[in-house]
């Protein structure tokens, strides 16, 4: 018999029908079980709520100004930074050595300025969220 270990008789039941019953019990609840897995398979995943809309915040027009000039600066600066890589290609070493210590030089004054124009603008929108949550202008 294959499940030998079930084969242990219940007291007023016939031996021979025990393990049957045990190996049909457990057919039969797998089924169940695959059944009910099955059927939650198919069933749609729920939709998920919409998202809150939140309000539209316009900045005011010194702090846009002072956005769309760090925004101008960062393209000069990345435009510059291109083509002097573009010039190091071609160059000696000692044009190179040269272009290097100036790309260092300026990359050091325009991150200067970068960071003064970006910090700038933190401190701006600080002062307008403090603003926001006193409720006043």
């Amino acid at each position: 018999m294959i499940f030998s270990g079930l084969a242990r008789p219940l007291q007023g039941k016939d031996a021979t029908s025990n393990p049957m019953k045990k190996l049909l019990t457990l057919v039969l609840s797998i089924l169940a079980l695959n059944g009910a897995l099955l059927a939650q398979s198919t069933t749609p995943p729920a939709a998920r709520p919409a998202l809150p809309t939140l309000p539209k915040i316009t900045l005011p027009a010194d702090l846009q100004a002072l956005i769309k000039k760090f925004d101008a600066q960062r393209d000069v600066i990345l435009a510059q930074r291109r083509a002097d890589l573009e010039k190091l290609k071609n160059a000696t070493a000692a044009e190179r050595a040269k272009l290097l210590a100036d790309m260092k030089a300026k990359g050091m004054e325009l991150s200067a300025e970068q960071r003064e124009l970006a910090r700038n603008i933190r401190e701006e929108l600080k002062k307008l969220r403090a603003a926001r949550k006193t409720g006043g202008s």
